[in-house]
């Protein structure tokens, strides 16, 4: 009996675009250098400057949890960044942006 490679295949191209697509979503970029998660708040100082809006979500012990607005010109929305302990652990687009800041 003659096995068909398609299957095989097909899981590969799939497991391999949902990587790209989750690599890309981790990558926030500016003044043309990438940001990622796990990046310290001090890193992300250094490559991007100050964010417009910084505000405490939660403080438990050490584990203080942050999120950063940077609301730049050249994107249509505003990227939020969270930091948990300092550290990065999560981007994702915010409101529609007013394009208050210049992030090149």
């Amino acid at each position: 009996m003659r096995k068909s490679v398609y299957p095989p295949l097909l899981a590969l191209f799939l497991i391999l675009t949902l990587t790209t697509l989750a690599h890309s979503a981790s990558v926030f970029r500016c003044k043309g250098k990438e940001v990622r998660r796990g990046d310290t708040t001090f890193a992300v100082v250094q490559k991007c400057g100050q964010p417009a809006y910084k505000e405490e979500i939660s403080a438990k012990g050490c584990e203080k949890v942050e999120r950063w607005h940077y609301d730049c010109k050249n994107r249509r929305f505003v990227d939020e960044l969270t930091f948990t302990a300092g550290k990065l652990t999560q981007h994702k687009d915010g409101e529609r942006s007013t394009g208050s800041q210049f992030c090149p």
